[in-house]
């Protein structure tokens, strides 16, 4: 009887530890879910950051075969 109880007692103690551990691992898990959305966040800002720049040189491409153009008008005329 005794030796019945003490094997349940060591069953929960079991369980509770297993429920432990899985409350740390969807504990972690939820950590890396924030972490890898903070990264992809990032990410994102990084590719706008960078289709503003593109954006940038492409208009000052622009501009500048505006002047070429326009310093040749000049040379012509």
């Amino acid at each position: 009887m005794l030796t019945s109880i003490k094997g349940s007692l060591t069953n929960i103690k079991d369980s509770l530890t297993n429920i432990k551990d899985s409350s740390t691992n969807i504990k972690d898990s939820l950590t890396n879910i924030k972490d890898s959305s903070t990264n992809i966040k990032d990410s994102l800002t990084n590719i706008k950051d960078s289709s503003t720049n593109i954006k940038d040189s492409l208009t000052n491409i622009k501009d500048l075969l505006t002047n070429i153009k326009d310093s040749s008008t000049n040379i012509k005329d």
